[in-house]
């Protein structure tokens, strides 16, 4: 098993927290914002660590979240 660094830009961080603002004081649906980002940071720790494929020799990648709101 390899293991990848997956760094967040600010603007990633800035977009994450816009996203989850919005859910917490426009939908008002607190728990819900939390559930999602708990699923951003799940998704990022799972590309962090990925079992040995056979186009292992990628060792870096972009990860781009789009915005469905």
């Amino acid at each position: 098993m390899h293991s990848y660094k997956v760094i967040t830009l600010p603007m990633t961080e800035d977009d994450m927290q816009d996203q989850t603002d919005y859910i917490v004081f426009d939908v008002k649906s607190p728990e819900t914002a939390v559930n999602m980002a708990r699923g951003f940071r799940k998704t990022i720790n799972r590309a962090e660590y990925r079992t040995k494929r056979k186009d292992d020799h990628v060792r870096s990648a972009f990860l781009f979240f789009i915005p469905l709101i």
